[in-house]
């Protein structure tokens, strides 16, 4: 893996030189501590910090053609790089290198834009056409690997991390309110905005083209979910089975050491066996637990690990550690972001360095799957629905709303009330309600009167609709499982695994996001996914008699920490003296007083907000250190 970045100056204002790039590669030292080089053609230079994964001596980025009139860095893994290299080579290409970003620059000769069908893996690079003074950047197609870019007038500057960006003197910093909005309803911001009003995410599944100074976006491939083709529920699990397996085999390219985060969940345990089936060796897992049993899944775990007989490590998250470590994270993400696994991600994989440089994580099988409760919500409501209108409403309503707040994972308080409160929406506003961290009505409370006066924002859930209505989907749950596909997984989780493992310079790769395995699974029916509120049936019979049963049948409960505890003990003093009133005040968008209401609720278990503290939290601790302008 790499840190790319580069600047096409076509209104001559900007530096371009090897000076400035070096600078701009500097800030991403963490992403690519190998090596480093840049390139500089008059008003155009890129630059790349290299994590050497494959070709350990000979893919030193940038990387030129044959006569040095295209050149290439890139942030990449290219699964089915031999293969092409060889349909290549067999029409006149010739290689410098054994290193798989090579590839991309003969596709590009050969295809031109067209390139980004021929590759299979996660990626985000750039590709300098020197005889066309061309720039084409593309993402991949699920958004495993990130990429920004800022416009000025004519001119671009993009980068695999903001902080790459904000280190030129000309780029602003103001700050996006919309993006800003959209965080406190979701704890990350969500889509192809940041925090910043000038810089944006180019959008998985996206190329961008720069020339004569003109930009040019466009798609180039979309998730379909077309009619449901596969529906033999027995061919559906053999092909599960298959495709995943291939999917992890493609995953062990690497001339370094592999290894696997290991939650205790379907999802991580099920790569661990695939691994253990294709490796001649001992798989190595790592694995985080807690104090508190209810969060704790380290029994999980160590159970897989002992039945595939892996060299496991793991170890457990305290207060103390996140308290050490809250501003120490957030340096890598370079916005204001509060999931609630992100400390403990930044954590094992800084064990996890010790010994690997490339690990696998279960991040998207959720998604392909369907792994979350709110898809089991949406087939529950409809059950529920035929309950009498005036029984849920003047009975069971207040009974659940009723309930005091509970600090354990997932409680059945939590789930209920957050049930009863959407059950009788629309289904992608039943779905945002299940997910929001605050209602549009509690955003606006929350901010300053200055600030709620200053800008008119979009309603947060706009996000989810959006993607929503691009989904052709002929199924509800499809169409649901889409919005957290193109939405929750690039902008949360895909962004925690990418930047929390960076950080110490391991990669990480998420074989559930496999296109051919993401695809496949889209033509499935909902119900072989979701049945009778059995969330991932088809995963569990595909990995029925190669887990442990316990684990097959163990009730999801996500990976978070137990901060709502920790909020009214451990982390109290931490929580009082960061959300101050006067600090809260000094920094101008927030309002002290519904903050500390916030806080006296939660104290006193009327509410359990610890979403939105941890969510205002990180924001603090962000604006404190990034301070924009």
């Amino acid at each position: 893996m790499c840190g790319i970045c580069g600047i096409y100056d076509q209104d001559t204002r900007l530096d371009v030189t090897p000076g400035v790039l070096a600078r701009m590669c500097a800030r991403m030292e963490h992403r690519g501590p190998d090596s480093s080089g840049t390139y500089v053609s008059g008003d155009f230079g890129f630059g790349a910090k290299r994590l050497a994964i494959v070709d350990i001596e000979g893919g030193t980025q940038p990387i030129h053609n044959e006569n040095r009139s295209v050149w290439v860095v890139a942030n990449a893994e290219i699964y089915n790089h031999q293969e092409e290299r060889q349909r290549l080579e067999k029409r006149g290409h010739r290689f410098r290198t054994s290193c798989d970003v090579e590839v991309l620059l003969h596709l590009y000769e050969e295809y031109g834009t067209e390139l980004t069908k021929h590759v299979e893996g996660m990626f985000a690079f750039a590709i300098w056409n020197e005889q066309r003074r061309e720039l084409f950047l593309a993402r991949d197609r699920i958004g495993v690997k990130p990429l920004f870019y800022a416009r000025l007038g004519r001119s671009l500057v993009f980068a695999s991390e903001i902080k790459a960006i904000v280190a030129i003197k000309h780029i602003p910093t103001t700050l996006d309110e919309q993006s800003l909005h959209n965080y406190f309803a979701y704890n990350y911001i969500p889509g192809n905005r940041t925090i910043y009003r000038h810089i944006r995410s180019l959008a998985p599944g996206h190329y961008l083209r720069c020339r004569q100074g003109k930009t040019e976006i466009r798609k180039y491939w979309e998730l379909r979910y077309p009619r449901p083709s596969v529906t033999d529920e027995g061919a559906c699990v053999e092909r599960v089975r298959e495709l995943l397996g291939e999917s992890v085999r493609k995953r062990l390219m690497a001339d370094v050491p592999v290894g696997v985060l290991l939650s205790g969940g379907l999802d991580s345990s099920a790569l661990v066996a695939m691994m253990a089936a294709c490796s001649d060796k001992p798989v190595r897992t790592f694995a985080v637990g807690f104090e508190q049993p209810s969060f704790d899944e380290r029994k999980y775990a160590r159970l897989v690990s002992r039945h595939f007989g892996t060299v496991h490590r793991e170890m457990v998250i305290t207060a103390r550690d996140v308290a050490d470590n809250l501003e120490r994270h957030l340096h890598y993400v370079d916005e204001p972001y509060a999931d609630g696994s992100a400390i403990p991600m930044f954590l094992v994989c800084e064990m996890a360095s010790r010994e690997v440089t490339v690990l696998l994580s279960g991040e998207g099988g959720d998604e392909v799957f369907g792994g979350y409760d709110t898809y089991a919500a949406f087939q529950a409501a409809n059950y529920y629905r035929h309950v009498p209108r005036w029984i849920r409403k003047a009975i069971v309503a207040p009974m659940v709303m009723g309930l005091p707040a509970k600090n354990t994972k997932l409680s059945f308080e939590f789930r209920a009330k957050r049930f009863v409160g959407g059950v009788d929406l629309l289904p992608l506003e039943a779905h945002f309600w299940w997910r929001h961290i605050l209602t549009e009505g509690e955003q606006l409370l929350l901010y300053s009167p200055e600030f709620r006066n200053s800008f008119r924002a979009a309603s947060s859930v706009d996000v989810f609709r959006s993607a929503y209505r691009s989904c052709e989907a002929h199924e509800e749950l499809s169409r649901l499982q889409f919005v957290d596909t193109k939405v929750y997984l690039p902008s949360d989780l895909l962004v925690k695994a990418d930047r929390m493992s960076m950080a110490h310079s391991v990669e990480v790769r998420v074989p559930m996001t496999d296109r051919e395995l993401v695809e496949w699974c889209a033509r499935m029916p909902s119900h072989l996914k979701v049945r009778r509120l059995n969330k991932k049936h088809v995963l569990k019979r595909a990995m029925d008699g190669i887990l442990p049963r316990a684990v097959i049948r163990k009730r999801k409960v996500g990976f978070d920490m137990p901060i709502s505890e920790w909020l009214k003990h451990d982390l109290r003093d931490l929580m009082m003296d960061i959300l101050s009133a006067d600090a809260v005040s000094r920094v101008g968008y927030l309002s002290a007083s519904y903050v500390e209401e916030l806080i006296r609720d939660h104290l006193s278990n009327r509410r359990d907000n610890w979403r939105i503290l941890w969510g205002l939290i990180n924001f603090m601790v962000w604006h404190s250190t990034c301070r924009p302008g």
